[in-house]
């Protein structure tokens, strides 16, 4: 099986050939902060490695302010045409009705909008079923994105909602699609994979 590449040759060459922040920024075409690429170059370049290799899963932990979000943007805006990505910044009243009508909203503005609307001639489906099968049938490479995700978590550092676990599971089970997380506590553990299927960034 050929294996699906989520990062542009470009940037994996500026970031882990060059390996200089300035060099890495004159790629963004000057949009980036070079003092952020300085502090963050051999992270950028292990999230690149993990998303072109074998993680299912990529972790960024960090605490408030250390520029998590600012990592994520940098991340996305690398991914290869072909990919699609889909962001949500997790709130403590999050529930997975507002993922799935954010991702809903988010198709029905792209390219996949005729796929969608093909799901929805189906009868009694409803709006996670519709979403669910599209997942299942498309072949685009998914990169699904989860800010602030600690918010997701109970005092245990586990998944609060059984209903975004299981949604996450099948997310995982999905071999066009990758999860990009980030939060201030996050443990490897809740996504239920083998420790080489999950990569950490602190």
């Amino acid at each position: 099986m050929t294996k699906t590449l989520y990062i542009k040759e470009k940037y994996i060459d500026a970031c882990i050939n060059t390996n200089t922040a300035n060099h890495f920024a004159q790629v963004f075409e000057g949009s980036v902060d070079t003092a952020f690429i300085e502090s963050y170059l051999e992270e950028m370049a292990e999230s690149y490695k993990a998303l072109n290799d074998n993680s299912k899963v990529v972790v960024i932990k960090g605490i408030q302010g250390t520029g998590k979000s600012t990592f994520l943007d940098l991340v996305t805006a690398s991914l290869k045409e072909n990919v699609y990505s889909f962001y949500f910044n997790c709130s403590e009243i999050t529930t997975l009705d507002d993922i799935f009508f954010s991702f809903y909203m988010n198709l029905a503005k792209s390219n996949f909008r005729k796929d969608l609307e093909a799901q929805g001639k189906i009868k009694n489906q409803s709006m996670d079923e519709r979403l669910i099968n599209f997942l299942k049938k498309i072949k685009t490479p998914f990169l699904f994105v989860f800010d602030s995700f600690e918010n997701m978590l109970n005092e245990n550092s586990e998944i609060e909602s059984e209903e975004f676990q299981n949604f996450l599971s099948y997310l995982i089970s999905l071999p066009t699609v990758k999860i990009l997380v980030a939060g201030r506590v996050i443990f490897e553990k809740i996504f239920k994979l083998p420790e080489n299927e999950v990569c950490t960034i602190r």
